[in-house]
């Protein structure tokens, strides 16, 4: 057992707009500001995200996907499979 005291375990107060350093005598350092993350370039066209599902009698369910396609009320869609997606596209002879 020694009688040097034990450090805090919980921090001192550090003043607004520095940082105190033990033993510097109540100096403070100044942090620089932290780094901004670079925005992305502007875009030249626009996507849209949606998630659509099927009513009852076979269709789309969702008028924003419908809108941002160009697809109107009763446009014909052929559907099918391929490399493991589901491809559906406007197709006049479809049966969906």
């Amino acid at each position: 057992m020694t009688d040097r005291p034990i450090d805090s375990v919980i921090p001192a107060v550090v003043p607004s707009g520095g940082l105190k350093i033990r033993g510097d005598s109540g100096a403070a350092m100044k942090r620089p500001p932290l780094p901004l993350a670079r925005l992305a370039p502007t875009r030249d066209s626009s996507t849209v995200y949606g998630l659509a599902s099927l009513d009852v009698h076979g269709r789309v369910a969702d008028r924003a996907v419908m809108i941002a396609l160009g697809w109107a009320p009763g446009l014909r869609l052929g559907i099918r499979e391929s490399g493991g997606l589901i491809i559906v596209d406007p197709d006049p002879r479809g049966v969906f």
